[in-house]
C-alpha cells in the first residue's frame, strides 16, 4: 500500500530558520511517502530552497487543498490503494490566544474530526507551542483526540501538552539538528553576530534593546577583541537591527556587515565562523551545522523555546543572560571560547542520539 502525505506547508516566508526545518522535514518523509505540498502562494525562490520536486506541489492552495485531500481520501475508502497522511501544521512555533484564534482552532478541530472519519492519519511534528489561553488549551486537547501522532520539540512544550491533557504526546528533536549538509570547512578567527530586537515577536522591549546592544559592544571589544567580526541576518526583518549593531560596534572597532539575506543556498558561508552569537535559534543551529559553536544571549527567563531546547540537549552553558553584570557575561563567554572543543563535541553527541531518534520515529509512524 503506497503512502501519501498532504504537506500543508504555509509559513514565514522571510525565515530561513522556516526553510531549514520544512526542509529537513521533507528529506525526512520522501523515503517512506509520496508528498503533496500545498505551494499555493509559496514563492518560487522559497521552494527552491526547500528543494520542492515539482510532482510534489500540488498547485491548489486553501479550500481547494482540503478538498482534493477529502476527494482522494473518500475514494481510497473503497479502493484501499494508499495510506494516507496530513501534516497539520508544518514545524515551527505555535501560540495564540483570543477569540480570533479560538475560532479559528475550532475549524480545525472540525476538520480534524472529518480527516479522522475519512482513515486520514493526522501528524503533528517538530513544534513547539505556548503560550495559550485556557480556551485554546481545551482546542489543543480535543483536536488531539483525532491527531495520532503528536511530537514537540523541546521539554517545555511537552510539559505544557500533558498539563492539558494530551498525555501521548513525545519529545522529537528540533529539525535543525538532523538537517543534511556538505561543506568544506574553511574556519578562520571570525565570529558572526545576528540579532532581532526583541526576545520574541511582539514582546515588549522595556529596555532589552539597549542593554543587549550594550552587552554586544562589549563582548565584541573584549572577549572577541582580537577576532575578526561579522555582522548580518538570517530573517529579513532583523536587517534593521543589524544594521544599528554594526554602526554602533563600528565607532569602536573594524567590523564587517554582511548586508545579504543568509539563505540555505548560501549557508555555507558559515563554515569560515569559528563562533555564533545570536538570539535566534535557527541561526544558531545553522550555524552549527556549519561548524560554528552556537552561542545565545538573550533575556533566557524569558526565550523560553530556546532554553527549552538548548537545556534538555545538555547546552545550557551556550546560554547567556543578557541581564548579567558585563564582567560576569564576558567572563562566562571566555570560558566558552577557550572549551570551544569541548562544547562542541557535547553537540555531536547530542546531534548523533537525536538523529538516531528521528530516524525511528519517522520509521514508526509509516511502519
Amino acid at each position: 500500500m503506497k503512502n501519501i502525505i498532504f504537506y500543508q506547508g504555509k509559513t514565514q516566508y522571510s525565515n530561513t530558520g522556516d526553510a531549514l526545518i520544512n526542509k529537513s522535514l521533507i528529506e525526512h518523509l520522501r523515503p517512506y511517502a509520496q508528498i503533496v505540498l500545498n505551494n499555493k502562494g509559496m514563492p518560487e525562490g522559497y521552494l527552491r530552497e526547500l528543494g520542492a520536486n515539482r510532482h510534489e506541489l500540488s498547485e491548489r492552495g486553501g479550500g481547494k487543498f482540503i478538498l482534493y485531500m477529502v476527494k482522494v481520501a473518500f475514494f481510497n475508502l473503497f479502493s484501499r490503494k494508499h495510506k494516507l497522511f496530513f501534516l497539520a501544521t508544518p514545524p515551527g512555533h505555535q501560540f495564540g490566544n483570543g477569540p480570533i484564534n479560538f475560532i479559528k482552532q475550532f475549524l480545525l478541530t472540525i476538520l480534524y474530526f472529518l480527516l479522522y472519519l475519512l482513515r486520514i492519519k493526522i501528524i503533528k511534528i517538530g513544534f513547539s507551542i505556548g503560550p495559550i489561553d485556557k480556551g485554546g488549551g481545551m482546542l489543543e486537547r480535543w483536536k488531539s483526540y483525532f491527531i495520532p501522532f503528536y511530537y514537540v520539540r523541546d521539554p517545555l512544550s511537552l510539559d505544557l501538552v500533558h498539563r492539558i491533557g494530551i498525555k501521548k504526546a513525545k519529545f522529537f528533536p528540533d529539525l535543525a539538528w538532523t538537517y543534511s549538509t556538505d561543506f568544506c570547512s574553511n574556519q578562520t578567527d571570525t565570529v558572526f553576530f545576528s540579532f532581532r530586537s526583541q526576545v520574541v515577536t511582539g514582546a515588549e522591549c522595556n529596555g532589552y534593546t539597549d542593554d543587549l546592544i550594550s552587552k554586544i559592544e562589549h563582548l565584541a571589544t573584549g572577549v572577541f577583541a582580537t577576532f575578526k567580526i561579522v555582522i548580518g541576518y538570517q530573517v529579513k526583518e532583523d536587517r534593521t537591527f543589524c544594521k544599528l549593531l554594526y554602526q554602533t560596534i563600528r565607532k569602536k572597532r573594524e567590523v564587517e556587515f554582511y548586508d545579504k539575506q543568509i539563505l540555505l543556498s548560501t549557508a555555507e558561508v558559515f563554515s569560515s565562523y569559528k563562533f555564533v552569537l545570536t538570539n535566534r535559534l535557527h541561526v544558531a543551529l545553522l550555524g552549527y551545522q556549519y561548524g560554528a559553536l552556537p552561542i545565545i544571549l538573550s533575556d533566557i527567563k524569558k526565550h523560553m523555546k530556546i532554553k527549552g531546547i538548548f537545556e534538555y540537549a545538555a547546552a545550557s552553558p551556550l546560554l547567556l543572560d543578557v541581564n548579567q553584570e558585563k564582567l560576569a557575561l564576558a567572563a562566562t563567554t571566555r570560558h566558552l571560547v577557550d572549551d570551544s572543543g569541548i562544547m562542541m563535541n557535547v553537540l555531536g553527541v547530542k546531534e548523533k542520539e537525536y538523529e538516531m531518534l528521528t530516524n525511528s520515529i519517522v520509521a514508526e509512524i509509516f511502519e
